[in-house]
């Protein structure tokens, strides 16, 4: 009777090519989730970025806003040298080198 080889010679190749396999699915999915970890952060960054852009935007918006009320537009015209014309209700004049046309409108 012819005698057989030992099992484990013949698992021992099987053994080691699923641990190998197993092993790089590990490694792989571990720099899956590192990628997607460094992704994750650059997101929240630029969405911290953009929540301050829209502040800063709005208090633009606010100061535009305060400039372009009436009593502040009299207030600047009063600090440039014109004064109300009291015989024109709704006129202007101006005193001096202050009487310019605005000419961007």
């Amino acid at each position: 009777m012819p005698r057989r080889r030992p099992a484990r010679r013949q698992r021992a190749p099987f053994v080691l090519l699923v641990v190998g396999l197993l092993c790089g699915g590990l490694v792989s999915l571990l720099l899956l989730n590192t990628m997607l970890a460094k992704d994750a952060i650059t997101d929240a960054n630029l969405r911290d970025e953009i929540a301050v852009a829209r502040q800063e935007k709005e208090q633009i918006e606010q100061r535009y806003q305060l400039k372009t009320q009436p009593e502040e537009i009299a207030k600047m015209a009063e600090e440039q040298g014109q004064r109300r014309d009291w015989g024109n209700v709704n006129g202007w004049t101006a005193d001096g080198p202050a009487n310019r046309v605005d000419s961007e409108r």
